[in-house]
C-alpha cells in the first residue's frame, strides 16, 4: 500500500537523426505505471531501479507519458480477436479484463502475444504492442535536452552548485527532528534545510545534505535525521550529512525498527498468498460486522474495499447485489481476485494513494489500514471522508492497543500500528464522520471495529 513512493528518474538523451525522445532512467525502488495521468487511474504495471522508459511528452508536465513497458497488464476481449490471433479492426484495449477498466488504446494489426487468461474466458491479457503508452509522476525529473540532427551525441551535464563554503571540524554524530524544506543553491552542498517551530515561528535549525538518500521524498514531513554535524566557516547553523532518516513518530524506536513501506507491506503478503486465500476462504471473521453494513445500504450500493485480499468479503457484497470496487497492495492477491471475483473491478495499488472522480455508498477496510504507519493512518481518513457520499458508511478495524505490533504469518514478519480510541474518534470527527459504533470483535480476534457515517452538510 505502502511509494507508492515518490518518483525519480535521471534522463539521458540518445541523439541520432532528428529530435529524438528523452529516456528516463528510473532512480526509486520501484516506479508505478498508470493508465492515465493522475493517481486516480489504476495501476498497470511497475518499473524498477535502472529501467529506462522513452517519454512521450514533456518531462516538465505533472505526468509524463512514456512508451507502454512490456510487463504492463494489457487486456482485450477474446471476442475481438480471429482465429489467427489478429485483433479485428477497431479493437479496444482495457487496463483490466472488463469494459468497466480504463480504455488505454486500440489494437494494431498483428498477431496478440497471450499471456493469460481470465477465468470466465472472455478476456486475454496480451503483451503491449507497438503504438501504446502509459503515464508516470514527472516530479522528480531530471531534465536535459535532446540532441539535434547534424551533432553528435554528447551526454548534457547537469548545472552544478557552487562549491561549498570550507569546513571548519571534522564533524561529530548528531541527531535532530524538524520538518524537511527544500532550499536553493545558495547553501551548496545542502539541498534541504531542517525546519523547528518555536512560539509559532519557523527557524532554520540545521541544513541538509544526503550523498546517499533522496532527501525530496521526505519534503514537508516532521522527520528525524542521524547524521555526521559540520560547522561551515560563515554559515550560522550547521550542515548535517544525513546518513538515516525516518518519520518523527517512529523516533523512540529508531535503530530498533524498520516500518515498512506499503509496497513492502504488498510484497510479503505476495509470499503468503496461497496458504493465506487456504486458510481465510470459509473463515467466519467478521461476517456478522459485514451483513450489518449491508443492512444499511441502499440496494445496488456501491463499495469501495481498502485491503480486499483474495476477495473473501468481496465475494460476500456481490452475491447480496451490491457493486464493489476493491483493491489491494498485494499484486499476487489481485491476481486471486481475477479469478474469485472476476465481477469486481479489481485495482492493484497503494490505499493511501487512490483517488477517485466517483464516490462510494461504502468504504470497507477490515484488517487493512492498521499496516500503514501512523503518519498515513490520519490524512487516510480524509481521503476516505472524500471518497464517502453523504450519508456513506465506514466499516473499518483497528488494533485494541495503541502502539505498535508485529508477527510472523506462515513464516513471514508483518508490521502494525494502532492509534489511540481518542484519536481515531477526533480524527473521525474531524473528517465528517459521526461514529455509529465502536466495538471490541469477538475473542480470539483483537479488533477494534468502528462504524462510521458520512454527515449529510
Amino acid at each position: 500500500m505502502m511509494k507508492t513512493a515518490l518518483l525519480l528518474f535521471s534522463a539521458v538523451v540518445c541523439g541520432c537523426s532528428g529530435m529524438e525522445p528523452l529516456r528516463g532512467t528510473v532512480m526509486p525502488e520501484y516506479l508505478n505505471i498508470r493508465s492515465g495521468a493522475g493517481l486516480g487511474y489504476r495501476i498497470i504495471g511497475r518499473l524498477r531501479n535502472g529501467d529506462t522508459v522513452r517519454i512521450l511528452s514533456s518531462p516538465k508536465e505533472e505526468w509524463c507519458r512514456i512508451s507502454m513497458p512490456e510487463n504492463a497488464s494489457v487486456w482485450i476481449a477474446a471476442s475481438m480477436l480471429n482465429q489467427d490471433g489478429i485483433p479485428q479492426e477497431g479493437a479496444l484495449l482495457y487496463s483490466g479484463p472488463g469494459a468497466a477498466y480504463e480504455e488505454i488504446g486500440k489494437a494494431a494489426p498483428e498477431k496478440a502475444e497471450i499471456r493469460e487468461k481470465a477465468k470466465n474466458g472472455k478476456w486475454l491479457r496480451i503483451k503491449p504492442q507497438k503504438g501504446l503508452f502509459a503515464y508516470v509522476s514527472s516530479a522528480y525529473l531530471e531534465i536535459r535536452e535532446p540532441e539535434t540532427a547534424g551533432r553528435l551525441p554528447v551526454k548534457t551535464v547537469a548545472k552544478q552548485p557552487p562549491e561549498p563554503a570550507p569546513i571548519e571540524d571534522s564533524g561529530s554524530s548528531v541527531a535532530a527532528e524538524g520538518v524537511v524544506k527544500r532550499i536553493g543553491e545558495k547553501q551548496a552542498p545542502a539541498t534541504h534545510a531542517l525546519i523547528v517551530k518555536v512560539n509559532d515561528e519557523e527557524f532554520v535549525a540545521a541544513y541538509l545534505t544526503a550523498p546517499e538518500l533522496n532527501l525530496a521524498l521526505w519534503e514537508k514531513r516532521r522527520v528525524r535525521v542521524n547524521g555526521t554535524r559540520y560547522w561551515v566557516r560563515g554559515w550560522r547553523r550547521p550542515l548535517i550529512t544525513v546518513e538515516k532518516i525516518i518519520p518523527a513518530w517512529q523516533r523512540r524506536n529508531m535503530g530498533r525498527m524498520h516500518y515498512p513501506a506499503p509496497l513492502e507491506t504488498g510484497e510479503a503478503y505476495d509470499k503468503i498468498a496461497d496458504w493465506f486465500m487456504a486458510g481465510m476462504s470459509a473463515s467466519p471473521c467478521g461476517m456478522p460486522f459485514l451483513e450489518e453494513l449491508a443492512g444499511k445500504l441502499p440496494e445496488h450500493a456501491h463499495v469501495l474495499e481498502l485491503g480486499c485480499g483474495f476477495g473473501r468479503m468481496t465475494r460476500v457484497l456481490l452475491d447480496r447485489g451490491f457493486q464493489v470496487t476493491a483493491l489491494d497492495v498485494s499484486e499476487k492477491m489481485i491476481r486471486l481476485a481475477r479469478d474469485y471475483v472476476p465481477e469486481a473491478v479489481l485495482v492493484h495499488g497503494d490505499a493511501s494513494e487512490f483517488c477517485s472522480a466517483e464516490t462510494y455508498d461504502a468504504v470497507l477496510a477490515w484488517d487493512s489500514l492498521f499496516h500503514l504507519p501512523p503518519e498515513r493512518q490520519r490524512p487516510m481518513m480524509e481521503r476516505i471522508s472524500a471518497l464517502l457520499k453523504p450519508g456513506g458508511i465506514l466499516l473499518m478495524t483497528s488494533g485494541m492497543k495503541e502502539g505498535y505490533a508485529s508477527g510472523l504469518m506462515n513464516g513471514v514478519m508483518f508490521h502494525y500500528s494502532t492509534l489511540s480510541q481518542g484519536e481515531y474518534r477526533r480524527i473521525l470527527e474531524r473528517n465528517h464522520l459521526v461514529i455509529l459504533k465502536m466495538i471490541q470483535d469477538q475473542p480470539p480476534e483483537e479488533h477494534l471495529v468502528t462504524f462510521a457515517r458520512k454527515r449529510l452538510f
